[in-house]
């Protein structure tokens, strides 16, 4: 995460770059190409007490939401530091990612194509015969 943090009329302001939407293109018969960031800056205001209240987006015409493209090749070859939940920091390939969104897909996928067929398999079961001379 890339953040700055300033103080202004003695209110603490964190302003932090983030990523609302990521979008992958990916062209299976090269193996080539990008990941798109859309990039927008958000304000925070630090209360007293240290906890972070959202403020809306930066007021700065240069943190208008634009996009970072990142090409596919050098996302997969870098070596990215990941910020865990306790403060620590592990490493992990491009490539790894890659593979794990794969790896998402794939399960995802399977698992809506299963509700499908079980969804038309349900669909295309005959209702018992009703005997409409044997009810009268």
């Amino acid at each position: 995460m890339s953040s700055r943090f300033e103080t202004v009329s003695g209110v603490d302001i964190v302003y932090e770059a983030v990523s609302p939407q990521i979008n992958i293109y990916w062209n299976p018969e090269s193996d080539k190409g990008s990941i798109t960031f859309q990039v927008e800056h958000q304000e925070w205001r630090k209360s007293q007490t240290g906890d972070l209240t959202f403020a809306g987006r930066a007021p700065d015409k240069r943190n208008e939401m634009r996009p970072l493209v990142v090409p596919l090749e050098r996302f997969v070859s870098d070596v990215l530091d990941i910020a865990l939940p306790d403060g620590t920091t592990m490493q992990l390939s491009g490539g790894m990612l890659v593979l794990a969104v794969k790896s998402a897909f794939n399960k995802y996928y399977e698992q809506k194509e299963a509700e499908a067929e079980a969804e038309a398999d349900a669909d295309a079961e005959v209702p018992p015969s009703y005997d409409v001379q044997a009810a009268i």
